[in-house]
Parts: C-alpha cells; structure tokens; sequence
C-alpha cells in the first residue's frame, strides 16, 4: 500500500509539473473578436493574454474618430486608401494568443504601441496603409498570409523571431525608426519600393524563398549572404547588396553575392537574345568563376595535362633524343618494369612531358622541357596550345587569388 501511495505521489507532482506547460501551449479561453472590437470603438485598452479570438478583427470598419493622412496618386488608385483615416486611441497588447479569424487594420492610424507578441495568425493579416504612430511589437509570433504593404511604422518595429508560412508583403512600407528581423523565418518576401531610415537587422533570419529589394532604399541592412536562398534578379538591387556587404565588412558575402548577379546575368543575356555576350559570359564562368573560383583553373589544368599525356603515349609522337643510354637506376626509376624501345617514352613520362610543357607556357623558371625529348608530327601542335592554355590558366588563376585573398 505504501508503494502504491509512493507512485500515485510522484505521479501527482509530474502532472503538476507540466500543468504549466499545458496551459501555456493552448489558450484557455475564447474571447469573441465583437468583444474586443467594441473595446476598440469605445476607446478602451485591450489586452489580452493566453486566450483564443474567434472572428475577425475588422478594425478598418469600425466607426472610429478620423484624421488626414496624405496619400499618394498609387496608394488611393491602387489600394482604395483615403486621407481621412480612422484613428485608434486604445493601445493594443495581445500576447500568446491564437486568433482564428483575420486582422484588418487597413488605412488606419493606430495612436499608442501595438503589441502582437508569440501569437499565432490564422487568418490573413492586412495592414495595408496603416500608420503606426508608437511601437509595434510582433515577435515571436506566426502568420499565415500577410500584406503589410505601404504601411508606415514611424516608431520601433519588431519583427523578432517571426514566422511567415505564406508570401510576406512589405511593398511601399516605410521604417523611420529601427527594424527588427532577427531569427525571423521567412519564404518568399518582398520589400519593394520600401525605405528603411534607419538601421534594419536581419541576424540569424533565414529566407527560405525568393527576396525581393526592388528599388528598396536603405543606409545599411544587417543582413548574411547564406540566410538569403534567392535575391530577384534586378541591377540596382544586387549593386547596392553588394556595396552594403562591402560596407559592413563581409567581403565573402559580396563576393558570393556578385557571383550570383553575374550567373543570373548570364541567364538574362540568353533570354534577350545576347548570344555573343552570353558565350564570353559563360567562359568566364566555367573557367575561373567570373574570377572568385581559383579551383576552376586548376581543374581545367589537371585535364588538359592528362589529355596532352594520353595523346602523346597513345599516338607514340614523342621521340628519346639519340645520345647515351641511361643508368639502370635511373631507367627502372623513370620507366618502371616496362620494356620499351630505346626512343620510346612511357606513359608517366607521357604525363610528366605534358605538365611540363603546359607549366613551361606560364614561365620557364616553372619548368623547363628536357632536350632528350623531341615531339613528332602532330605533337608540336599539340605542344603549342599546351603552353598555350598553360599561361592562359596561370593567369587566370592568378587573377581569381587575387580577388579571393
């Protein structure tokens, strides 16, 4: 009896130990969103705490106080937006939430912080031409679809930690204060036509899908190479990455990122048509990597010396000079346990003679061809592109060090 009581008692504090846990996990209660969108015409803060919101927020509908709020040709043609805007006085804190339904605060001006924090978004999430005049706090919290185009965020903007599972729309949105994206998880993004006055951070954020920073304006964007799988392909956008990496000190983010400019470059010279632009375009990525991969060159020499090998053996068109017969050690060393005729090479002397004609074509102090050997017919053509192609790739493995170092 005793030992039954002992393991309904461990049991017991087990349960009690991750009772906080579970409440944390789901919300425990349900709040309708008329409750809260009352709060809301009325002027009343709003704040909620682990609960569920069933509906949807519509803020934009409600009949609210208005204030003038200039907006552009494209923001009243093409997002219906007027310069009476509703103005929301109550100041909104929903923390660890789930909302069901979605959240509409189009064309609004949203007076005190706005705090949305490690709450789970259903629903879309429209905040399209909305002005937050104070803080907004949205981390650690998950949307589903999100437009948060030509909103304006004139305080804090806090984006920590947040994960969009859907399309993530910043078109036309304005940062006059700090942005904050760090450890945000993203697909595809967009901050088209945007401008960041002051500083944006995206540390250890991770963009699974396609970023796009067309004609986006920024000072300085706090952003790794490798958290970006795909920048949209635009001139001007891939030229200011490149000098904003250079700016922060990530050389080797620039240079990857210059690397993936020119191969989507290289596509673009195809599709229009450019084939003259776009073969010179491809060599100078297969050889060297638009000069940022000094391993190209040395692969394309090690191939070049096995083929000019394999044909001087196969085609026998290198000749042994008359003059005196090695020693044996020196034979059995050069030539191995093969028996070959006096004139004749073998095949590591085939190589040997190949990477020695190749390096003799970048400088003779390199190497120098033994004068016991003398190439045959065709060989001498052969010899000629070697040394050729020797200094070509010399140099060109020069030049991608160069860059790299």
């Amino acid at each position: 009896m005793a030992r039954l009581r002992g393991r309904i008692l461990v049991i017991s504090l087990i349960a009690l130990l991750f009772l906080p846990l579970a409440a944390q996990a789901e919300p425990s209660r349900v709040v309708q969103a008329e409750e809260i969108l009352k709060k809301i015409e009325m002027g009343q803060p709003v704040e909620y705490d682990g609960v569920t919101i069933v509906g949807d927020l519509n803020i934009s509908k409600l009949e609210l106080p208005k204030v003038f709020v200039a907006r552009s040709y494209g923001e009243k043609e093409c997002f219906s937006l007027t310069e009476d805007a509703k103005l929301v006085v109550s100041p909104i804190e929903i923390t660890g939430c789930l909302i069901s339904g979605s959240l509409n605060l189009k064309g609004t001006v949203l007076q005190e912080n706005f705090t949305c924090q490690n709450t789970k978004f259903e629903g879309p999430v429209y905040l399209i031409g909305t002005n937050f005049q104070q803080a907004a706090y949205l981390r650690d919290s998950q949307f589903s679809q999100t437009d948060f185009s030509n909103a304006k965020f004139n305080q804090y903007a806090d984006f920590i930690n947040v994960q969009f599972k859907q399309d993530a729309i910043f078109r036309s949105i304005q940062f006059n204060q700090e942005a904050h994206f760090e450890d945000a998880k993203f697909r595809d993004v967009f901050f088209d036509y945007s401008q960041f006055t002051k500083d944006v951070f995206f540390d250890n954020a991770q963009i699974n899908g396609t970023l796009s920073l067309y004609r986006t304006k920024y000072d300085k964007l706090n952003i790794r190479w490798p958290s970006i799988h795909d920048l949209a392909y635009d001139d001007t956008a891939y030229y200011l990455l490149i000098e904003n990496f250079k700016k922060l000190g990530f050389t080797d983010d620039a240079s990857e990122c210059y690397y993936s400019y020119r191969c989507k470059h290289r596509e673009e010279l195809f599709r229009q048509g450019k084939i003259d632009s776009w073969f010179f375009d491809l060599l100078a990525w297969a050889t060297n990597g638009y000069g940022l991969r000094p391993v190209r060159p040395l692969g394309w020499s090690f191939l070049f010396i096995l083929l000019g090998g394999a044909f001087f053996f196969v085609t026998k068109s290198i000749s042994r000079s008359k003059g005196p017969e090695p020693s044996g050690r020196r034979l059995r060393a050069i030539r191995g346990k093969e028996q070959l005729q006096a004139n004749e090479v073998s095949i590591w002397e085939a190589f040997l003679l190949s990477a020695t004609y190749f390096t003799s074509g970048a400088s003779a102090i390199i190497s120098s061809v033994p004068e016991e050997f003398r190439p045959l017919g065709r060989s001498r053509y052969v010899v000629v592109i070697l040394r050729l192609l020797g200094w070509v790739f010399f140099v060109l493995f020069l030049t991608s060090l160069g860059k790299i170092a």
